[in-house]
């Protein structure tokens, strides 16, 4: 039977795009031609570094490499007005894994998504630095700072376009495949049981530990105010958090899926894909990139479920 040639669209979600590489795995493995991709945010790094190399291995073997120690470098506290993380080292590291190419050069025709913080439009990255492209569509809002391009500011992919099924389709004559790692609207669980990822939990106390000395200093202030007169009562053990309420962590993780997941049931009634996989990796959460394997070997599952779908468009290719 002839191999299908597909376009591909590799969504959003965090750690759990990583299943992204598994269903990579099982296409290659099937001699399945990749003609087009288009990704967001996660989907636009796993689609770059994919297409930068050429195979899957490489991407497959860094992905599984990933501890939190390393992350940990790359995800630096960097106190901009506009981020809590310095991009500088995301982008050095995008650059050096894929070696710097221009998207027009890669192998695979690939495109990024980005979003435009002013206007809600789509920005979609079809040529240019590779690099640029996938630190525009994965810069998380309040995480890191846009990416200013011409006077507009760019931001994660996902607030605009987060499984890019449209973009796919408008790349090539090829049925489109579509990947779908964002968690399902109705599986959202109550916010106090979220769990946060042990990495990012170490990025906040590093924000902790640098702002401890202002923060020792504003007590000192309050208690002197305090013993001027007695009239000023100002505790300085900070607020309380009641049991069961949720932490700004975990309004954020809940926040970012409701607006994917929302947004991206709409744009598939208007752009439905040939195929749509949905890898089994909503017990992975939004920074949990210790759970490669895991979200790899979903993927993997998912596109061999499929397998039979997916050949049967060898006879629209």
């Amino acid at each position: 039977m002839k191999k299908p040639t597909i376009g591909l669209a590799l969504g959003g979600g965090g750690a759990r795009g990583l299943a992204h590489i598994g269903v990579l795995r099982v296409l290659e493995d099937e001699g399945i031609t990749v003609g087009c991709m288009a990704g967001t945010s996660i989907g636009a790094l796993v689609g770059g570094f994919y297409a930068a190399k050429g195979r899957v291995e490489p991407v497959e073997s860094l992905a599984r490499s990933l501890d939190w120690k390393h992350l940990a470098r790359l995800l630096a506290p960097g106190f901009s007005v506009s981020g809590i993380v310095k991009d500088e080292r995301i982008r050095r590291f995008i650059a050096d894994f894929t070696g710097a190419p221009m998207i027009e050069d890669l192998g695979t025709p690939f495109s990024a998504v980005a979003a435009d913080l002013e206007t809600g439009e789509e920005r979609v990255f079809s040529s240019g630095p590779l690099a640029d492209a996938i630190m525009a569509s994965i810069s998380i809002p309040a995480v890191f700072r846009p990416v200013q391009e011409n006077g507009r500011f760019l931001a994660d992919g996902g607030l605009a376009n987060p499984l890019p099924v449209s973009v796919a389709r408008r790349m090539g004559p090829y049925p489109v495949v579509a990947v779908n790692a964002a968690q399902a609207s109705a599986e959202f669980g109550r916010l106090d049981s979220i769990r946060v990822s042990p990495g990012f939990d170490s990025l906040l106390t590093s924000l902790k530990e640098r702002f401890a000395p202002r923060r020792a200093r504003s007590r000192e202030i309050r208690k002197s105010t305090e013993g001027e007169g007695g009239t000023v009562k100002v505790s300085s053990s900070g607020p309380v958090k009641k049991p069961g309420t949720p932490n700004l962590l975990q309004i954020f993780i809940q926040s970012v899926d409701l607006i994917e997941a929302n947004l991206q049931a709409a744009l598939l009634t208007q752009w439905p894909p040939d195929v749509l996989l949905s890898p089994d990796v909503d017990e992975i959460r939004l920074f949990d990139f210790h759970c490669a394997e895991r979200a790899i070997e979903a993927g993997k599952a998912a596109a061999l479920k499929a397998m039979p779908e997916i050949r049967g468009l060898a006879r629209k290719s």
